[in-house]
């Protein structure tokens, strides 16, 4: 009797082996990896064209906005002793002069609008500000006794991070006296842009002022708090907001459909910097609190996010694959095997395709029944039975349902899943635990 040759042993052990099969199956999931990383591909490339088209919309109807004022400018003419050539010399530094009390309150009036199969959030914002302003004490604050102030060369700055989308002329008053305002940059610490204003007839004092400013933005609003004692209050049309910044909300926020509401108080010891400074020691450009218009889904980063639990789903299906094939004793062939990998890759193409036209749900919805009809027939075509077709389709529905739930209970996705995935595990060992030993 001739014993076997290792070359037929080997090639007996792939062909009837359980692990020869799983480890089979293993390597074409490392493989499915390759398209599965191109379609992730696909999906940051819409979503850069997405933010693109965002850009090209938000450039000629106004940025992110961040609006904060008024601030006076104050010249100051100061001493500086040259002790070796026994004179002085005076050099010219601007101060800058917040508010004791600034309180904003801001009507943002926000809309989605078509930029050919993307949509941008816009908004119109109307700010009212008031508040008053003391100027005693400046060279106290600063630290020099022996400055002059020179009032008649005062002025004052709004910030408007970016003046293209000013609607109207912004209005100011000060001590009751309307200023005109000029656009131009006036000290790095207000951040690039501001408007700039001069004050006739200015000997300092107390400054009552108000005004408004009407403003096209994109996408979010900011607010600076750059009184001592800064409130802000900003209401919406919008029902999805995010509330942002450096600050939390003072009160909770109210958001409710079509209308969304949140309230801010920001004291000068909470912001970081002082009320009177040289225009150079201080950058407040980021130090801000305001709004965000959320979409309620952004199916770019909901396919994102579906198309890294990939591997997880192609795995589940090829196990279930395997499985059925090992309980109707059928041989698959590998070209198969990929056909169903390149079905379950080829639904996130398809989820992305179809979210950008009609949302992330609904074209969830689409791409799953699609996927999952696809690879049913294929399935039944090869068992040519009916039980094993419908054990295949049903593994098919509750592993895109799973996926379906996971991404929504973005809280308690890890709950979740881990649970899922506990009683997936439990099945598979339900079903391979009489796998006989000689198969192994």
């Amino acid at each position: 009797m001739s014993e076997s040759s290792p070359a037929s042993t080997f090639s007996k052990w792939i062909r009837e082996s359980i692990s020869a099969r799983v480890l089979f199956v293993g390597v074409l999931i490392l493989l499915l990896l390759i398209p599965l990383a191109m379609v992730q591909d696909v999906i940051r490339e819409r979503e850069s064209r997405s933010n693109e088209a965002i850009r090209e919309v938000s450039y000629k109807w106004g940025n992110a906005q961040t609006i904060g004022g008024p601030a006076l400018i104050i010249p100051v003419q100061l001493e500086k002793s040259n002790p070796d050539e026994n004179e002085s010399k005076y050099y010219i530094n601007n101060i800058v002069v917040l508010p004791n009390q600034l309180d904003y309150k801001a009507d943002v009036k926000a809309e989605e609008r078509k930029r050919g199969i993307y949509s941008i959030p816009l908004y119109q914002a109307d700010i009212a500000f008031r508040g008053h302003i003391e100027t005693d004490d400046i060279l106290k604050a600063i630290g020099k006794d022996n400055g002059v102030i020179l009032w008649d060369r005062a002025r004052v700055l709004l910030k408007v991070s970016d003046v293209k989308g000013l609607r109207t002329t912004p209005k100011l008053l000060f001590n009751g006296e309307s200023l005109e305002f000029n656009p131009r940059s006036e000290g790095k610490f207000i951040g690039g842009e501001a408007l700039v204003a001069n004050i006739e007839n200015f000997e300092g004092g107390r400054i009552n002022f108000q005004g408004s400013i009407s403003i096209n933005g994109t996408n979010s609003l900011g607010l600076l708090p750059l009184g001592s004692i800064t409130n802000g209050e900003i209401r919406s049309n919008w029902s999805h907001p995010k509330f942002i910044g450096d600050y939390i909300t003072s009160e909770t926020p109210q958001v409710g459909e079509g209308q969304s509401a949140g309230s801010w108080q920001v004291l000068e010891m909470n912001r970081g910097y002082a009320r009177i400074f040289h225009d150079y020691d201080n950058s407040i450009l980021y130090n801000n609190f305001g709004v965000e218009l959320m979409k309620p889904v952004d199916h770019y980063t909901m396919s994102e996010r579906s198309a890294k639990y990939g591997i997880l789903i192609i795995s589940l299906t090829f196990i279930a694959f395997l499985l059925i094939q090992l309980v109707v004793n059928l041989k698959v062939h590998t070209i198969q095997y990929l056909m169903v990998g390149f079905g379950l890759v080829l639904f996130y193409l398809l989820l992305v395709a179809f979210s950008e036209r009609i949302g992330f749900s609904p074209a969830y919805l689409i791409a799953s029944i699609m996927t999952t009809a696809l690879i049913t027939w294929y399935a039944h075509s090869i068992y040519k039975k009916r039980n094993p077709t419908i054990a295949l389709g049903s593994t098919l529905v509750l592993t895109y349902g799973f996926l379906f739930v996971v991404m929504q209970l973005e809280d308690v996705a890890l709950l979740i899943g881990a649970l899922i995935l506990f009683i997936a595990l439990g099945v598979l060992m339900y079903f391979t635990r009489k796998i006989p030993s000689a198969q192994a």
